[in-house]
């Protein structure tokens, strides 16, 4: 019985990776949409965590949200930093 070893040297590189050419890769409008839907999952979180701290009376509570908020938009601004 071969081993993973064994396989891999007598298989050798007869299943290369491809790398991906430009017309394979997600059109530049896709790429847009899912970060502008990385965006909205964002906001929905922030609105939450917003309202969230409205109703919250604990002061380290509303601390330890708006820290969440402020990553939350610091990520915002990482997926479009222009």
């Amino acid at each position: 019985m071969l081993g993973s070893a064994s396989l891999q040297g007598i298989i050798g590189n007869a299943f290369p990776q491809a790398s991906m050419t430009e017309s394979q890769r997600a059109p530049a409008w896709l790429i847009a949409r899912q970060m502008c839907d990385k965006c909205s999952e964002l906001d929905k979180r922030i609105a939450h965590y917003e309202r969230l701290a409205l109703s919250v009376l604990d002061k380290g509570v509303v601390e330890g949200i708006h820290f969440l908020v402020a990553k939350y938009n610091a990520d915002k601004k990482a997926l479009h930093p222009d």
